[in-house]
């Protein structure tokens, strides 16, 4: 709780408070099925311990400012998003709520001052908490949810100053929901718990929380939302880690490693458009296939142009100001990737205008150049809708189902001469070579039902939300999908477009995930068929391998090693595809690993 001992005219303390409400009241868990009312207030007062967080040193500075210039009030935009996959708005998605502060509030008082009584009750119990926030705070936004399901529900708040062009803080409210109060899993050590500043953006998992012990070099958070009825604007956040960890003492923060910049044009129209980046993408495609250009000069470095435009799609500011912003923001994160001593690792959101994740290839920013982009490549951590992390060093995946059709249209036969080894005795392989056995696998209750974290690797055709092998008339469609998997188990997706932004590309991703599934490697471009098929053969032989020699490799290192020896594979034939790895994304629980034999 803040010491009102000073003087009036300054703030001393100012808190960010949160809880959720049911009619009023103040609950600790959320029924789910039931609409709930979440409050943000801002107050010089500090309600409850664990569910408050001090003010960012940017807001604190913000409002003295004004204080010293004698505004009565000021203006925060504050971009409220639902992690996770539990919650959903309760009527139309807030992209942003604007919240008016009476800087008066925040002001220190004597002990004669008004609210002090007030606060005398409170903390004996005679004054409810929503009475004494209603009293005593300077500013306050709200909005309904609803529990869609049981679990560890996040509400990620992002502060922006009036203007929404600068970020003043980050917010993480956590919150448990079950079928009933008190019911399901609580959320991490903390159950319900607010957590503050921008290093909550460098958390790879807001499941798991603030603590995660993930080694993460720098976060890029990207928003969208609606400006006017015809235009959306992309801002985006930077935080490199060590700048930031390092000096905290700085002036700006700029200085202390945090950049922020509104983008020349919406992101998300780059990556969804046919005409925009996957012309670019196919374009190197074609480059790969050659050895020499139209005019007989060596083709090198395909994938070149493919990092130097999402570079400027990225990276340009919408003035001049901004601009220099970006730049800032992109030197800062081609230092980081060139000085650290491991594979840099970075963590990447995006969300859309309806609070959507959207999955973004910054990989391709390494791609080989003359002057590359970033200088090698890099991790990239990106959460499913539904984050779920288990990844504890105990638990495994085991058994793998491979679909892997024996005939695929535009193809003909699939070759899986030398690693197919179905039926296994040991029950640790399981092969599905028709649609009819992939269906019948997929389907609620599938025939292989097992308790333990389980693999998919799966080589199909894929285009809003269907599924085939041999011809489109023959398909599984989306409702078909409802097998359960157990917590950690991963897929790996050889189909088209599965992580676009496009149409309904996502909806066997997003399903898969809602069942279980807490890792998948996917693309959001269409996998060339040769490429795919070999990229599934390579797979299956590496997990053999791996098995053989009783390692237990992540997923992230099991794609790493099938798409090497499928660059080879390709190199043979004088097509330099090595680089179509980039192409995709590794989401969620990227560190489950292989059992050991």
């Amino acid at each position: 709780m803040a010491v009102v001992t000073d003087q009036t005219g300054r703030i001393e303390d100012a808190y960010w408070n949160s809880r959720f409400e049911d009619d009023g009241k103040p609950v600790g868990a959320l029924e789910r099925g039931k609409v709930f009312t979440f409050i943000l207030d801002l107050s010089q007062y500090q309600y409850k311990v664990g569910q408050s967080a001090g003010v960012g040193r940017e807001t604190l500075c913000k409002l003295k400012k004004a204080i010293d210039q004698n505004r009565k009030q000021i203006s925060f935009i504050i971009h409220p998003i639902l992690v996770g996959g539990v919650l959903e708005f309760a009527g139309e998605s807030p992209s942003r709520k604007p919240m008016t502060v009476q800087l008066d509030r925040l002001l220190v008082k004597q002990a004669e001052a008004a609210e002090n009584p007030l606060l005398a009750q409170y903390r004996k119990g005679a004054l409810p908490l929503a009475d004494f926030a209603k009293a005593t705070r300077a500013g306050a936004i709200e909005f309904n949810v609803v529990g869609k399901r049981d679990g560890c529900a996040s509400i990620a708040l992002s502060i922006w100053d009036e203007s929404g062009q600068f970020p003043l803080d980050n917010l993480i409210h956590t919150v448990t929901v079950g079928a009933g109060p008190g019911n399901g899993k609580t959320c991490g050590k903390d159950g319900e718990a607010l957590h503050g500043g921008f290093a909550t953006l460098l958390s790879p998992s807001l499941d798991r929380g603030p603590g995660a012990s993930d080694s993460i070099d720098a976060a890029l958070h990207i928003f969208e939302f609606q400006q006017s009825m015809t235009k959306r604007r992309t801002v985006a956040v930077l935080v490199d880690k060590l700048r930031y960890q390092a000096a905290q003492g700085k002036a700006t923060i700029k200085d202390r490693g945090v950049y922020a910049w509104e983008l020349e044009s919406t992101l998300s129209d780059y990556l969804a458009k046919p005409g925009e980046m996957l012309s670019v993408i196919q374009t190197a495609r074609e480059k790969a296939d050659n050895t020499v250009d139209m005019a007989g000069n060596a083709v090198d470095n395909p994938y070149s142009a493919v990092a130097e435009s999402l570079r400027w799609k990225l990276f340009s500011g919408s003035s001049d100001e901004q601009d220099e912003e970006a730049k800032l923001a992109l030197a800062a994160l081609q230092d980081t990737v060139r000085k650290v001593t491991h594979t840099p690792m970075i963590v990447v959101r995006m969300y859309s205008v309806d609070n959507d994740p959207i999955y973004l290839p910054l990989g391709l920013l390494a791609a080989r150049a003359k002057n590359p982009v970033l200088s090698r490549p890099v991790t990239l951590i990106q959460p499913l809708p539904r984050e779920r992390y288990v990844s504890d060093g105990k638990t495994c995946i085991e058994p793998w189902t491979f679909g892997i059709p024996e005939t695929l249209d535009g193809v003909g036969a699939v070759d899986m001469t030398g690693v197919a080894l179905a039926n296994q005795a040991d029950g640790k392989e399981h092969w599905l070579r028709s649609l009819a056995d992939l269906s019948t696998w997929l389907a609620p209750g599938g025939t292989v039902e097992t308790a333990k974290p389980e693999g998919l690797l799966l080589l199909a055709h894929q285009a809003d939300g269907n599924l085939w092998f041999e011809s489109q008339k023959n398909r599984i469609i989306r409702e078909q999908v409802g097998r359960k998997f157990s917590a950690g188990s991963v897929a790996v997706l050889s189909a088209c477009s599965m992580g676009s932004p496009q149409g309904d590309n996502r909806v066997i991703l997003e399903k898969l995930n809602r069942n279980g599934m807490d890792a998948m490697i996917v693309s959001p471009f269409p996998v060339r068929a040769d490429y795919g098929i070999r990229l599934a053969r390579n797979m299956v032989s590496v997990i053999h391998a791996e098995r053989l020699a009783g390692h237990t490799p992540t997923v992230a290192e099991l794609f790493k090693a099938a798409t090497k020896r499928t660059a080879e594979d390709f190199a043979k034939l004088k097509i330099k595809l090595n680089e179509m790895s980039l192409e995709f994304l590794i989401l969620g629980d990227y560190n489950m690993r292989l059992c050991k034999q």
